[in-house]
């Protein structure tokens, strides 16, 4: 699922005294594009961990503001209750009804994005991964020889390899392009090229022209804030694809839980937690919201407009009405150095609050069957990025060996015991990781509900 950035203008909305005036069998018409027909997979609600299923009355699957009006509208003629859904990561049945249902996986647009200034930035998030460096040199081969192909250009002044290495700096990182621009401005350019410029991000004074940048992106006044840090998005928006799209923009969120399979707008109506002993649960990084209430109407709250709406809805799990939009706090893209050690079960109960005040961010898993207890700890840093773990270990061994085994030991329940065993001893060497945020925030969940109903033993301090 990809997240679409736009300008912060809202669809055309008809106003509340229309929608009671339009007949009912127009809003069922009206409705019939996003509505799931009976018997299609998503006309039955199952939880992530496969404890509760349902099958509401109507489905719907809107996508705009417009079309969630109408499902509450109907609703208030049918007499129907309306109950809101994101992914269904939560272990209750809070969403389970007999009524409608709507589900926000559709609404999943970033509306605006309030990037860093290069002034502000902590640390540089990392690069996609998706070019390896034997493709970024063959690249820039081509384009050297591209470049000694038209000498006749112009260039007196700079030989034709500095030319091919500018227009290659996307292909390299931070520390190289350093190493290119340093190249480059020790001899100018005689060409009067037009600079490009995108969110203004890079640390370089690359776009500066006399002539005037290029935006690639929107320009200044357009609406994008460079001082106040925050994104606006809709309640459906994932949390994976959120994390990406901040990345672009050199932003991160201020904190995570441990995996990012959820909806914004479940993580903040659930007030859902992440880690450490002074960070709160994630709701109280919201700055405002967008409310569709009962009756149709659309309010914007936040703690100096509606505060009791607001305070009410950070946490009310769908009780206030449907959250439209939400603006989230977020600050510069950051790393965090984690390290993994385990402990015996005692000394780690003997020294639990030194243990849960030894880091910014702390988490505990116990494997009762080893009698042990993997403590990781996270700061901040300004380190490289070291990754730990290889596609072997962590994916096949770690996660798919581990998902078949757990899958057996369903049915042979004397199995957990010594596969909880073998999952300590996988786990047993000490650790250090850095890595951008939300990679350490985030952890493989090795008992999947698909193929286990048995769970570690976990906890974030």
């Amino acid at each position: 699922m990809s997240s679409d950035v736009s300008s912060r203008s809202h669809p055309a909305v008809l106003p509340t005294q229309k929608m009671h005036d339009i007949p009912l069998s127009t809003l069922y018409e009206l409705l019939a594009p996003v509505t799931v027909r009976a018997g299609q997979p998503k006309a039955t609600f199952i939880n992530w961990g496969l404890s509760y299923t349902c099958t509401p009355l109507c489905v719907f699957e809107p996508e705009t503001e417009e079309q969630c009006r109408l499902v509450l509208e109907l609703a208030r003629r049918e007499g129907k209750s309306v109950r809101v859904a994101g992914i269904g990561h939560s272990p209750s049945d809070l969403v389970c009804t007999t009524g409608f249902m709507l589900r926000t996986e559709k609404l999943k647009k970033v509306i605006e994005v309030s990037p860093v200034s290069p002034s502000g930035r902590v640390c540089q998030a990392s690069e996609p991964e998706s070019a390896s460096p034997r493709v970024r040199v063959c690249v820039c081969v081509c384009v050297c020889v591209l470049c000694l192909r038209l000498r006749a250009v112009s260039v007196s002044s700079q030989p034709p390899i500095a030319i091919s290495l500018f227009f290659c700096l996307p292909l390299f990182g931070p520390r190289a392009q350093s190493l290119v621009i340093a190249e480059i401005s020790a001899r100018p350019i005689a060409l009067d090229l037009p600079r490009i410029s995108g969110s203004g991000t890079s640390s370089f004074r690359l776009p500066f022209v006399a002539g005037g940048p290029i935006w690639c992106s929107s320009p200044p006044g357009s609406g994008v804030n460079v001082e106040k840090r925050y994104v606006v998005a809709q309640a459906g928006v994932v949390l994976n694809d959120l994390h990406v799209l901040l990345a672009r923009h050199g932003l991160a969120m201020r904190n995570l839980g441990s995996i990012s399979d959820q909806t914004i707008g479940g993580v903040i109506t659930t007030a859902t937690h992440g880690s450490g002993m002074n960070w709160p649960v994630l709701s109280m990084h919201v700055l405002a919201l967008v409310i569709l209430l009962a009756d149709g109407s659309r309010v914007r709250c936040s703690r100096q407009e509606r505060p009791d709406l607001f305070l009410a809805s950070i946490c009310g799990i769908g009780a206030t009405g449907l959250i439209l939009e939400i603006t989230l706090e977020v600050e510069p893209a950051f790393r965090l150095k984690e390290v993994q050690e385990n402990h015996s079960f005692d000394e780690v109960v003997q020294n639990l609050d030194t243990i849960a005040r030894s880091a910014e961010h702390v988490r505990l898993w116990w494997f009762p069957q080893a009698d042990v207890v993997r403590v990781s700890t996270a700061n901040r840093t300004s380190e490289p990025r070291k990754p730990v773990g290889t596609w072997l270990w962590h994916s096949v061994v770690g996660f798919h060996l581990l998902q078949f085994l757990l899958f057996v030991a369903r049915y042979i329940p004397i199995l957990n015991i010594y596969v909880g065993r073998f999952m300590a001893w996988l786990v047993r060497d000490r650790t250090v990781t850095v890595d951008d945020s939300y990679r350490v925030y985030n952890i493989d969940c090795k008992a999947s509900p698909t193929f286990s109903r048995t769970h570690l033993s976990y906890s974030c301090i």
